[in-house]
């Protein structure tokens, strides 16, 4: 009898606790995750592509909200990428974003221009990871726009202003 009293007792005092800590964690639906940037194709210290001489560089952006019974296809195409991308012909750098709870994602690619940028979108690896995420995505957006190399490396701050200047997110019909 007395361990049934000990934890009711247990119970009584934890029980607050975790709603407080719950409703806490309701007012973190905003917050993102974001994997810290690589840049395979930057000099960080002396501000300059490795390779090239561009003065300039294509930031793609891709923002989508996901439909959440059908996430794992479009992390497993993404996890495919991501495996692939640092070995690819003009990237300069990367990064991902995710709500923490919640169904959008992000990706920030930087390329030396677009001719690597469109042979890494074109690539089979890409276009079977598209193919298998499709089925995944509610809404998408796109963006491109061409950032000075001395404004590098960039930020989720200066990606998600950038994202900001686009047409709004478009929908996916159904196949």
């Amino acid at each position: 009898m007395g361990d049934i009293n000990m934890n009711f007792w247990n119970l009584a005092y934890c029980l607050p606790l975790a709603f407080s800590m719950l409703a806490g964690l309701s007012g973190c639906s905003s917050l993102a995750l974001s994997k810290p940037f690589a840049w395979p194709g930057l000099d960080t210290r002396q501000g300059r592509l490795a390779g090239s001489t561009n003065d300039a560089v294509i930031l793609a952006i891709t923002h989508a909200e996901l439909i959440g019974s059908h996430r794992a296809d479009f992390d497993r195409g993404a996890d495919e990428v991501l495996a692939i991308l640092p070995a690819q012909p003009g990237l300069v750098g990367y990064s991902v974003r995710s709500r923490l709870f919640g169904q959008e994602v992000w990706t920030a690619t930087v390329w030396v221009d677009e001719a690597a940028m469109n042979a890494f979108v074109r690539s089979p690896q890409h276009m079977a990871a598209v193919r298998q995420g499709a089925v995944a995505i509610r809404t998408i957006q796109y963006h491109r726009v061409e950032i000075p190399v001395k404004e590098l490396p960039l930020t989720w701050d200066r990606v998600l202003s950038e994202l900001a200047k686009a047409p709004p997110p478009r929908g996916l019909s159904a196949p």
